[in-house]
């Protein structure tokens, strides 16, 4: 069964978890499919960092970037 809320425990660890974005700016934006997005970051003293979020799910660091021949038009949209 899937969860609909989250904990401030899990919110807290999270926010921890990902401090060292803070100053982080978007560079880039990927949908590789409808429910994914990537988002590219570039973090000061620590260079290039990706985001990929699965909405209502998961977010986790990543080292692939998949995208597609073609960016979606949500994609073009934020970029």
């Amino acid at each position: 069964m899937q969860k609909k809320n989250i904990s401030s425990v899990e919110l807290v660890a999270i926010m921890n978890e990902l401090k060292f974005l803070t100053n982080a700016k978007v560079s880039q934006i990927y949908q590789p499919d409808p429910k994914e997005l990537i988002l590219q970051l570039h973090v000061p003293r620590k260079g290039k960092q990706l985001l990929r979020i699965f909405p209502g799910m998961f977010l986790n660091l990543t080292n692939k970037k998949e995208s597609t021949l073609r960016p979606s038009g949500m994609s073009l949209q934020l970029r």
